[in-house]
């Protein structure tokens, strides 16, 4: 019984190398529009999510992260599990798919966060897709740890701006990542201050583990400028001064419930005791899914195409990207078999 329990879980168990073989013979356009829908479904309500899970270790450094949903009358429930930080440099994490029908386990998905890496990327791309002014000057990088790659990676797919600024604090392994992104075809260029991205750029992605804010108000001097801020995935994470997301003209979360919970939207609204201030933040405060089905961020649209609005894209990452993923992932796994 046991040998035959373990055929049967053998069968069920993806490694990393055959999910990035199977994943990659999907075409990325496809893929950020997946998650575009996806979003839509969120959105309208038609996702279940449970609350996120953070467990931080002290001690290592490291913290792991637990999202878990389902679609409504979809297929599957999803339970991810990704950690990082822990010194090594790599991602940790397990995708475990099971069916809504049966209850049975349909996979597990031993992606290393690689999934997880693959559908952030594809929602800042979709950001930059939705909200980048028409003429990008230049794509701002803060952050040269894997996500900063993936994200230049996606970005070249919705943008022909092929000029990069990255910043980061260790000079080595801003060397190291600028290597990468030039590898994608960009010309790259390394920043010494944040300063230099910000005024060279309107469109800057920040992706650090940063708990203090990295771009001050006064740094963004480009009009138009888009920000698309993933960093602040947990709580005591900040990238942002809070008063930017008070200047900004609007304010993309991808989850208005774990955006105003832990996300920068949580540090502008708490930092602010003025009423109506935050009634105003609350108001300029839209959904991705609003935007792409074109219910929210009225005029956003056309704004940013104009090169006249500063707008910030709060993402923390919401278990039906997960979903979402896992599921393409499962298909694609199941065609090359």
């Amino acid at each position: 019984f046991f040998r035959v329990y373990c055929l049967v879980m053998a069968s069920l168990t993806f490694t990393l190398t055959e999910i990035k073989d199977a994943i990659q013979q999907s075409n990325p356009n496809d893929i950020i529009n997946a998650i575009a829908q996806a979003f839509v479904a969120y959105s309208k309500n038609h996702v279940h999510v449970a609350p996120v899970q953070h467990l931080q270790f002290k001690d290592g450094g490291g913290d792991f992260c637990v999202k878990s949903g389902f679609v409504k009358n979809g297929p599957v429930m999803v339970v991810k599990v990704a950690g990082g930080g822990f010194g090594t440099g790599t991602s940790t994490g397990t995708v475990t798919v099971f069916s809504q029908t049966t209850g049975q386990l349909e996979c597990i998905l031993i992606d290393e966060g690689w999934l997880t890496d693959v559908r952030t990327a594809a929602a800042g791309a979709l950001c930059v897709c939705e909200l980048a002014p028409r003429d990008v000057v230049g794509v701002g990088v803060l952050g040269t740890g894997v996500q900063a790659r993936f994200q230049m990676e996606w970005v070249r797919y919705v943008t022909s701006c092929r000029k990069c600024v990255l910043y980061g604090r260790n000079a080595e392994a801003r060397r190291k990542c600028a290597e990468d992104i030039g590898a994608l075809g960009f010309e790259v260029v390394e920043a010494s201050t944040v300063e230099d991205v910000t005024s060279a750029c309107n469109v800057i992605i920040t992706c650090t583990s940063s708990r203090e804010p990295l771009i001050m108000k006064e740094h963004v001097r480009l009009p138009g400028t888009l920000i698309v801020a993933m960093g602040a995935d947990g709580t005591g994470k900040q990238e942002l001064h809070h008063s930017l997301l008070h200047e900004a003209d609007g304010i993309c979360v991808d989850s208005r419930t774990q955006c105003f919970a832990f996300g920068e939207a949580f540090h502008a609204m708490t930092e602010c005791t003025d009423g109506a201030v935050r009634d105003a933040l609350e108001a300029k405060t839209f959904e991705l899914g609003e935007l792409v089905m074109g219910s929210g961020g009225a005029g956003m649209h056309a704004a940013k195409q104009e090169g006249r609005s500063l707008v910030i894209a709060d993402l923390t990452g919401v278990a039906v990207q997960d979903i979402t993923i896992a599921q393409l992932a499962l298909q694609a796994l199941r065609t090359s078999s």
